[in-house]
């Protein structure tokens, strides 16, 4: 069993349960080992119905990170929003693990985001709410 510490990984690991989807938590202690470099472990994979197995790789952020809007104004553009935070280990890394598993798999990153004010809600049709957290 893995022990997850990361609460944007468990949280989509409760999302996989709560949609009953076949998955295997991958445990992250130490880097796999391929030829002679080593690869970042992916923190996933997922069976779901009728399609692709994925290789997923977490990516958690606060929505909006940077500043908040209580530091600059009260509008909801304060603050970061919507970036790509993958480093080039990360998708190297994925893209290698796809050339290992093979067609039948596709290597994916998933952004997850603990919104932070509920105002934000309105910018997406679906949310997942975990511990009292969206």
């Amino acid at each position: 069993m893995t022990i997850r510490r990361n609460h944007y990984e468990v949280a989509f690991e409760e999302y996989l349960r709560f949609l009953r989807t076949p998955y295997v938590a991958v445990d992250e202690k130490r880097r796999a080992l391929f030829g002679q470099s080593s690869l970042k472990s992916l923190d996933f994979i997922v069976h779901p119905k009728d399609q692709n197995n994925l290789l997923v790789d977490i990516k958690g952020r606060r929505y909006p990170s940077g500043r908040t809007s209580s530091e600059n104004s009260s509008s909801k553009s304060a603050g970061h929003k919507w970036e790509n935070w993958a480093t080039d280990d990360d998708i190297s890394s994925m893209l290698q693990w796809n050339t290992v598993f093979g067609s039948e798999f596709r290597a994916i990153l998933i952004f997850a985001y603990h919104i932070l004010d509920e105002r934000w809600l309105t910018d997406f049709e679906d949310w997942f709410v975990y511990r009292e957290n969206t």
